[in-house]
């Protein structure tokens, strides 16, 4: 509501009606009167308007008070909210970057341990490589040597086949020129030599014996 500024009309028509009453004091009594009354009617009329505002005012004013206290309190909660929305905020920040820290070194050690290991595995590499290039060379090697037993292997079955075939060949031979003499009691290897026209060491040979040791019954190669 606005405000009405009456005390200058009210004084004003104080003015007025004393200034009435001084000079027509003498003339019209009643009117005097009855111009007072009204006077002061319309004073105690524009007083209660002016109370009547004033009350209004302090109304205004103490609900602007309550309004302003309640913003107070309102920007007051905003500030310490957006006060404690921000410290939240940089103590998640702080933390994030705690952690982010912690994974940095954490990672800088795996790093560290994988650069280590990584040089440990070029190092075995390049051993394994000149291992690997001795394996060769001694591969190499054994190759050489076994295609060189595997040439005397190959003469030595040559060699088998000529032993068998001539061994073949003297079998046939020897079927060929000796009879089959069974052992009789009181015989001995010189008596048989000597019935046979040989020796005893020809009959040892030809019967593969180790000694000249005979027993009755035994089977002995000798010549025809």
């Amino acid at each position: 509501m606005k405000k009405k500024n009456l005390a200058p009309i009210t004084f004003s028509l104080v003015l007025c009606a004393l200034a009435c009453t001084s000079c027509n004091g003498s003339n019209n009594a009643c009117s005097d009167r009855y111009d007072s009354e009204m006077t002061l009617h319309q004073i105690r009329s524009d007083l209660e308007e002016i109370k009547h505002d004033l009350n209004t005012q302090q109304m205004q004013v103490s609900i602007l008070e309550g309004k302003i206290l309640n913003h107070e309190d309102t920007l007051s909660n905003l500030k310490r909210d957006t006060i404690d929305a921000q410290v939240q905020k940089i103590d998640a920040l702080r933390r994030q970057v705690l952690t982010f820290e912690k994974k940095s070194a954490f990672f800088e050690s795996k790093l560290s341990e994988s650069l280590n290991e990584l040089k440990k595995l070029t190092s075995f590499a390049h051993d394994t490589n000149r291992t690997f290039s001795q394996y060769r060379d001694k591969i190499a090697e054994m190759e050489k040597n076994i295609s060189i037993q595997n040439q005397a292997i190959e003469e030595m079955l040559k060699l088998k086949q000529n032993l068998k075939e001539f061994t073949g060949v003297r079998q046939q031979a020897t079927k060929e020129t000796h009879v089959t003499y069974q052992v009789q009691a009181g015989d001995s290897l010189g008596k048989i030599a000597a019935r046979f026209h040989s020796t005893p060491e020809q009959l040892m040979q030809m019967n593969q014996l180790e000694s000249d040791l005979i027993y009755a019954g035994q089977e002995l190669k000798v010549p025809k």
